[in-house]
């Protein structure tokens, strides 16, 4: 990178290292708690006789669940790093593979895949990707979520 480049090499030395996990019961309660903040009235995530009679043959989380389940200090970390004046949330993609469902044990791992700079209007720019894996107590991988963080000067 360029000379006074937003990106350090403290930086560029952490991208593809897996965090340590941090790991989260599921719990019932949580999920249909989550669905009622989200004003999803869908009874596959509160009902148990409904969902009983489903495919998943019980409630499970919805799909945005994964996203309460955050890592708080790989982020913090990433955060602390990156120094940035200012940081904006460039989007969320979520990709499922499992359902979460109540009961579940899943461990949560983030790492940084990507980082890019480029000159913006205000300044220098930096684009991290980031990407949270969700694994259940089986070792399946139930979700990913790639998250772009925007940082600036």
């Amino acid at each position: 990178m360029p000379e006074g480049s937003l990106i350090t090499e403290e930086m560029k030395k952490i991208i593809g290292v897996e965090s340590e996990p941090i790991v989260y019961d599921v719990e019932k309660g949580a999920i249909k708690k989550f669905a009622q903040a989200i004003g999803d009235p869908n009874p596959l995530w509160q009902d148990e006789e409904h969902a009983r009679k489903t495919v998943y043959g019980g409630i499970i989380a919805p799909p945005t669940f994964a996203i309460s389940l955050r890592h708080d200090p790989f982020m913090d970390r990433v955060k602390q790093m990156a120094n940035f004046k200012r940081i904006l949330n460039g989007g969320n993609d979520i990709e499922y593979f499992q359902p979460l469902r109540p009961g579940d044990v899943i461990s949560v791992t983030g790492k940084v895949i990507d980082i890019r700079e480029r000159a913006g209007k205000t300044g220098k720019m930096a684009f991290l990707t980031l990407e949270l894996s969700f694994k259940n107590q089986k070792g399946e991988l139930a979700a990913k979520i790639k998250n772009l963080l925007i940082g600036s000067e």
